[in-house]
C-alpha cells in the first residue's frame, strides 16, 4: 500500500523502470543496462530510492522463485532418467555434459560476434580521424 503512495512522488523514469521490472524481469539479468540503472542510487530523490529498494528486494525474492519454478517445470516435462540405483546413467550423464558444453560454445560464439560488431562500429566511427600528434613536425632531438 505504501509503495503505491510513494510511487506517486516518483519521476516518470522511475515509474517506467518499476513497470518494466514487473513486466519483463529477464531484462534485469546480470550485465544488462537495466540492472545497472536499477542498482544506481545517485540522482534519485529519497522517495525514489526507497521505492527502488523495496521493488528491487521483491524482484530478487521473486527471481529465486522463478528459477526454482523453471527447474521444477523442466523436471516435470523432461524427467531425468535414472539407472536402477537411482542415479544418472552413464549415457544420460554424457548427454547432460554435451548439452552444457554446446551451450558454452554457443555463448562464446555469440560474445565473439558482439565484440566483432562493436570493433567494426568503432572502426567506422574513427574512419577519417587523424591524430593531431602525427601532424606535429617539430625537432625530435630536443
Amino acid at each position: 500500500m505504501i509503495e503505491k503512495y510513494l510511487i506517486r512522488f516518483c519521476a516518470q523514469e522511475v515509474r517506467t523502470m518499476i513497470t518494466r521490472l514487473h513486466e519483463r524481469p529477464d531484462d534485469f539479468d546480470y550485465g544488462t543496462r537495466w540492472r545497472d540503472l536499477a542498482e544506481t542510487r545517485s540522482g534519485f530523490t529519497w522517495v525514489e530510492r526507497k521505492v527502488l529498494d523495496k521493488e528491487w528486494a521483491k524482484f530478487k525474492k521473486n527471481q529465486k522463485r522463478r528459477e526454482l519454478l523453471g527447474l521444477i517445470t523442466n523436471e516435470v516435462l523432461n524427467p531425468t532418467p535414472k539407472d536402477r540405483w537411482g542415479g544418472l546413467s552413464h549415457s544420460n550423464f554424457a548427454q547432460a555434459l554435451q548439452n552444457h558444453s554446446t551451450a558454452a560454445v554457443a555463448r562464446a560464439q555469440m560474445n565473439a560476434a558482439q565484440l566483432n560488431a562493436m570493433q567494426n562500429q568503432y572502426a567506422q566511427q574513427m574512419n577519417g580521424y587523424q591524430d593531431p600528434r602525427s601532424l606535429y613536425q617539430g625537432n625530435h632531438n630536443v
